[in-house]
């Protein structure tokens, strides 16, 4: 995947191929058979599939985006020269095309690590940017964007000259864009021009140190990435918890429900030990609706969520017209139901205990983090 749409020269391959691998001992390669034979019939797949899958993910420890971007260096194309310039280019390549793509995004990825390995790599083997091609040529777009960049800053200017030459050095563009790392970061037309840089530079030979250099970078990146995941994961999770409302109710329990919901007869909450939530199902903008209780919600008879219902409906007086909308089952005369789907898919007014803290757990959550902690107990666990 790239934002240029790359044609690459066609190349055969075996539909597959055979790695001999060698043992220390017949007793170690029967072990290790009987491990495939055991991972294969558990996940379904032939032992090939099992071995081949183990032995990348452990050569390539790698996953999600990082994963694609160093494979994209694999392997080496036969000319230096853009479609077929792969090798460790074209992984880069790809690299400022994520970063392109998820720029903006509160996920997105810083890419420095991948831009500093590029202007390092472009300096220490003196990669050039090829001559003009007939067809597809990106050095178009590559002038297009460095022009948007002089734009904004008029030092650039000098590049542009650079550019008009047959095959000018790549390292001044690469660097350029790393020593303006801080005021670029995040452009999408810098981001832009770092894609068709990497598709315009003349490929090498790549090495086993080079791609173990870009294997250490995919890992860093990796990291960094799902670091920031988890921060903000982290950051939103909190942020919840602190809008959660508290009520203190009976026997100095507390009620902790979303502070968005809806709370009645708040004005006697020390009286009553136990709380439920109205819901309504097939109706998403309905409102969460919190009420006390003297007793426990399944324990109430008809008549006590009538008179929770008539205080919910002046505090949220849509629950009116929802449950005028309700459909009642329809039977026809052989006892089958004859409006299965209407019912299925009208409104329905639900009356729900918020439960205990103890019941919960990290894994097992608490529903939008509703619960009662009871005197003396601890919550184990909170809500997404």
């Amino acid at each position: 995947m790239s934002i240029i749409k790359r044609t690459k020269q066609s190349r055969e391959y075996a539909k597959s191929v055979q790695i001999s691998v060698t043992f220390p001992s017949p007793d170690r390669r029967a072990a290790a058979q009987q491990l495939l034979a055991d991972k294969a019939e558990l996940e379904g797949l032939n032992k090939g599939a099992v071995a081949s899958g183990i032995l990348l993910n452990s050569l390539i420890p790698l996953s999600g985006e990082e994963r694609e971007i160093f494979f994209a260096c694999l392997p080496n194309g036969k000319e230096p020269v853009y479609p077929d310039n792969s090798g460790i280019d074209n992984a880069l390549e790809l690299a400022f095309t994520y970063a392109s793509m998820a720029s903006g995004s509160r996920y997105s990825a810083d890419p420095i690590e991948y831009l500093r390995f590029a202007t390092k790599r472009s300096w220490k083997y003196g990669t050039r940017i090829h001559g003009r091609i007939e067809e597809s040529d990106p050095r178009v777009n590559l002038e297009r964007d460095l022009r948007l960049l002089v734009e904004s800053d008029p030092s650039a200017k000098d590049l542009l000259e650079s550019l008009g030459e047959d095959r000018p050095k790549a390292y001044p563009f690469f660097n350029f864009i790393y020593e303006n790392w801080k005021n670029l970061k995040g452009n999408r037309d810098a981001l832009s021009f770092l894609v068709y840089l990497c598709a315009a530079c003349e490929s090498r030979k790549d090495s086993a140190e080079d791609r173990q250099e870009l294997l250490e970078v995919c890992s860093i990146a990796e990291a960094t990435r799902l670091a920031k995941k988890e921060s903000i994961q982290f950051a939103g999770k909190k942020a919840r918890i602190s809008s959660m409302a508290k009520i203190p109710i009976a026997n100095n329990s507390t009620l902790i429900v979303p502070g968005s919901w809806t709370l009645i007869n708040a004005n006697k909450a020390q009286e009553y030990p136990y709380a439920g939530v109205i819901e309504v199902r097939n109706s998403p903008d309905a409102p969460h609706v919190v009420f006390l209780s003297r007793k426990p919600v399944n324990e109430m008879t008809e008549a006590d969520r009538e008179e929770v219902f008539s205080r919910a409906a002046l505090q949220a007086p849509i629950l009116s017209s929802l449950r005028n909308m309700e459909v009642e089952l329809e039977y026809n005369d052989d006892g089958g139901i004859a409006n299965r789907d209407e019912y299925n898919n009208s409104p329905r007014i639900g009356y729900f205990s918020i439960r205990d803290s103890t019941m919960f757990s990290d894994a097992n959550p608490a529903p939008y983090g509703a619960m009662i902690v009871r005197a003396g107990t601890e919550v184990k666990g909170t809500s997404e």
